[in-house]
């Protein structure tokens, strides 16, 4: 007696793209080659364990069209990551959603949403401001103190939560330092 066997995925995409079973009756296979279906064990089982090119085409195939059905993949485009696909007017992370693309993370490149940056540098600079250990003063009072031209600083943002929880930080660096 023959056991079926099959591809189990969430995908139906996926599923629609591996649905073909051959159409041959009596144990012979409907491919032009033709050939008999054998039991899979002995070699036969042991060259099961490679994918064929074909089925791993048909594979991606599939995922592509569930990526195509889900909106995440475009016309023209070509891997998950295309280069309009965070900054878009209506993607996920659009102007329509607080995201201008101004602020960026800085280990991922990730486009950050501009309320959540704002508020977390706001945080950073209280925090500084409680600590006493900055405070905003006229560039030309550096040079006249020190005879050098103020450490100039940059923010440094990072989302430490995921899309869906995101927990932004900011980071007040200074830039250019030099011993001496």
């Amino acid at each position: 007696m023959k056991k079926p066997t099959g591809f189990m995925s969430n995908s139906s995409r996926i599923l629609q793209a591996l649905s073909h079973v051959c159409a041959g009756r009596g144990g012979q296979c409907s491919l032009c080659k033709g050939g008999r279906h054998v039991q899979c064990s002995g070699q036969v089982a042991k060259d099961a364990e490679r994918y064929p090119v074909k089925l791993c085409r048909t594979m991606i195939k599939g995922i592509m069209d569930e990526l195509r059905h889900r909106g995440v993949l475009h016309p023209g485009e070509v891997g998950l990551h295309s280069v309009c696909d965070e900054t878009t007017e209506g993607g996920i992370s659009g102007p329509a959603r607080g995201y201008s693309g101004k602020y960026r993370d800085d280990m991922s490149g990730q486009v950050l949403r501009d309320d959540l940056v704002k508020e977390a540098r706001r945080k950073e600079l209280e925090y500084f401001a409680a600590k006493g250990v900055w405070r905003k003063r006229p560039k030309e009072e550096a040079k006249k103190r020190t005879g050098r031209q103020p450490i100039s600083v940059r923010g440094v943002y990072v989302n430490k939560g995921d899309d869906i929880h995101p927990r932004h930080r900011s980071r007040l660096v200074a830039r250019r330092l030099k011993g001496g």
